[in-house]
């Protein structure tokens, strides 16, 4: 139907401009019939691409969820794994036993036990206490950053910062929330410069020396001034090592925009002060805060060859497969052999086994012969 019309388009131009305008819808109608001939190109490729997405959850979870980070065999015969599961983004995971198996030169171990460690947790809470921010405001974000604190009571190592001309840590890192939360209520306002992303800098650096899970609250209304470190300074710092900046912003906040660029790109988010902000800040935290979950898996081996032997860590949970190798050799110095195996004492008492028969058989044979003597002997005496 399409190319019937097209066709009378075409006779009716060509009856009014035989020349100019029919060599114009010619080239036209060839090009449409050349990209319907592609139709069924264009659908496969259509199709493909549907099919990349619909696999696409698959494909995103294969890479490093697993890793062996070492085997120690100190407790010989018991043998030691410990490692790491990295989890994907939004992904929750549990370190259980029916999610592991353990395979040792090629042979599948049925008896281990897989544990997840305690991770420590830090945060950095940096307020802005510049006079760009009206007092309303400022009480404000103070307050809800003392309800943070308060609503994860021993769960985090806490340290604040307040920064305006300057930046200054209020303290160390530290699991007492009872002073953190006096420290903030003291902050006042003052200076007449913000350096925000100083602060965000200097806080990365003091995370990053710290293992275990980690994360920025920033409370400011976005505005810098007087920074001599970067926008890009701190989200490269902040990837690095994988420190999320949750920032919370007053309502009706002007500079929300570049504030919010720099939560997303380091995995973190923009929250308004509202209403709840605490609590949804805390769930945040306590779902994506934690990227590694370290485990040890502990099973007894029956090897004891000294040579070097490949233990795979193999995890899968629903869509989500991954596996790691570890090498340990299992050697020990000959004096301390018989305490990691019954076999040299069972050889030991095999051969003084041995050697107590063979006594025995030699001293009757030997007395049997000395009876034979003596009763000779005395029928010689006999006349």
């Amino acid at each position: 139907m399409l190319f019937q019309c097209v066709r009378i388009c075409m006779y009716n131009i060509k009856k009014s401009n035989p020349e100019g305008k029919g060599i114009i819808i010619n080239f036209l109608l060839n090009v449409i019939m050349k990209n319907t001939m592609n139709r069924q190109l264009i659908c496969a490729v259509i199709i493909v691409v549907c099919a990349l997405f619909l696999y696409a959850p698959v494909m995103l979870f294969a890479g490093p969820i697993v890793s062996v980070e070492r085997v120690d065999v100190h407790s010989y015969p018991d043998i030691i794994i410990k490692g790491m599961i990295h989890k994907p983004e939004g992904i929750q995971l549990a370190v259980d036993r029916e999610y592991f198996t353990v395979v040792e030169d090629g042979t599948s171990i049925k008896d281990f036990t897989v544990k997840a460690l305690d991770i420590d947790k830090y945060i950095a809470v940096c307020i802005d206490s510049s006079k760009s921010l009206s007092k309303k405001n400022f009480l404000k974000l103070k307050k809800i950053a003392v309800n943070i604190i308060k609503k994860c009571t021993g769960q985090y190592n806490v340290i604040v910062y307040r920064f305006n001309d300057e930046v200054i840590a209020l303290g160390m890192l530290s699991k007492n929330t009872h002073n953190d939360t006096e420290t903030i209520e003291s902050i006042q306002q003052h200076g007449k410069r913000t350096k925000l992303y100083n602060c965000l800098f200097t806080a990365t650096e003091e995370l990053a020396r710290h293992d275990g899970g980690k994360a920025i609250i920033l409370l400011t209304d976005g505005k810098d001034e007087g920074s001599f470190m970067f926008p890009d300074d701190v989200v490269s710092n902040a990837r690095e090592h994988a420190i999320p900046i949750y920032t919370i912003v007053p309502e009706r906040c002007s500079k929300a925009a570049a504030v919010s660029r720099l939560s997303k790109i380091t995995k973190g988010k923009l929250f308004v002060a509202t209403a709840g902000v605490e609590d949804a800040v805390i769930n945040m935290l306590k779902t994506r805060m934690i990227y590694a979950i370290p485990f040890e898996i502990t099973f007894k081996t029956k090897k004891h060859d000294g040579t070097i032997h490949p233990i795979e860590v193999q995890f899968k949970h629903g869509t989500i497969q991954d596996n790691d190798t570890g090498y340990a050799q299992y050697s020990f110095p000959k004096n301390t052999y018989a305490i990691h195996t019954d076999l040299p004492f069972v050889v030991l008492a095999g051969i003084v086994v041995l050697l107590v028969i063979a006594l025995v058989i030699v001293m009757l044979v030997f007395i049997n012969k000395w009876k034979q003597i003596v009763e000779l002997i005395s029928m010689q005496r006999i006349p």
